[in-house]
């Protein structure tokens, strides 16, 4: 018989976001987490998945100097005249048969225009949602599914998926959380874009506030 480990599961959370340029590559990067308000953690990246009962902090909390701090991540850097863009999707799943909710998070970036990283996400949190049979609901975990291409057009009688598309944009607010930091054309020598979902450790104190 399988042991019942006591695994930790981060019961809160934080969004963050930054970008800047500077003269060196270094530089920018540092900058661009110091706009994130990251700078002082060992990042480690872990995969997709999120809590779906955790809480959202508002603030971020005081991180303490070299605290190893688990996050999704994405970076973009680039160089004078490009641009770049970097961002972070989550939402809520919900398994139709029994109503348990999952969380999932994911990146992504790239060198072109902040659209271009929002559609990725919206399409990359769809497709898991669609390899595990899950509904993606509202954020606030309440109300009606986000309706999946099949089942627009199948509503809707009809076979543009373009319509479809529309309905995503006008809904991904309410189903989407989106975290995106882009530059638009980098003017200094380098540039730097991150933004990132981050796991609060389940010993920080219920204030938010203690270091972790």
């Amino acid at each position: 018989m399988a042991e019942n480990y006591p695994w930790p599961v981060a019961r809160k959370f934080f969004v963050t976001g930054g970008k800047a340029q500077a003269e060196t590559r270094k530089g920018a990067v540092q900058k661009a987490f110091i706009d994130a308000k990251i700078e002082v953690a060992n990042l480690e990246p872990v995969s997709s998945v999120l809590n779906a009962y955790a809480e959202r902090l508002t603030e971020i909390p005081k991180i303490s100097h070299a605290a190893f701090v688990k996050c999704v991540m994405a970076q973009q850097e680039g160089y004078s005249g490009e641009s770049i863009a970097a961002g972070i999707g989550w939402c809520y799943m919900r398994v139709p048969e029994t109503g348990e909710l999952k969380g999932y998070v994911v990146e992504d970036h790239g060198k072109g225009e902040e659209r271009a990283v929002r559609k990725t996400l919206i399409k990359s949190l769809m497709e898991m949602a669609e390899a595990q049979n899950l509904e993606i609901i509202p954020l606030e975990k309440t109300g009606e599914p986000l309706k999946t291409l099949k089942h627009y057009q199948k509503e809707q009688k009809t076979e543009k998926p373009t319509t479809h598309a529309r309905y995503l944009d006008e809904q991904a607010k309410r189903y989407f959380g989106m975290e995106i930091r882009g530059i638009d054309e980098i003017e200094k020598p380098f540039g730097c874009t991150v933004a990132a979902l981050v796991y609060v450790p389940p010993y920080l104190s219920e204030d938010g506030q203690s270091a972790i």
